[in-house]
């Protein structure tokens, strides 16, 4: 069995935006934005041939924090 361990917060991956899918379509976006979203590539297709995902996240006030409320469908 292998392991794979991922830190999404070093480098931190930002919310999906309306910016993000223009870029991940092709739209000529800043270079910054480029790189955020081939993080969140190699985050996302990691995730995808993952067979069990553990998911380790700090408590914020009785809660998660905002990226992982945003998919709400792991909850």
């Amino acid at each position: 069995m292998r392991v794979t361990r991922l830190d999404l917060a070093a480098p931190p991956i930002g919310h999906l935006t309306a910016a993000h899918l223009a870029a991940a379509q092709g739209a000529l976006v800043d270079e910054a934005l480029k790189a955020d979203v081939g993080l969140g590539q190699v985050a996302l297709e990691e995730f995808l041939a993952a067979d069990i995902v553990l998911i380790g996240s700090p408590m914020y006030n009785l809660g998660v924090p905002s990226q992982l409320k945003a998919r709400r469908e792991f909850f």
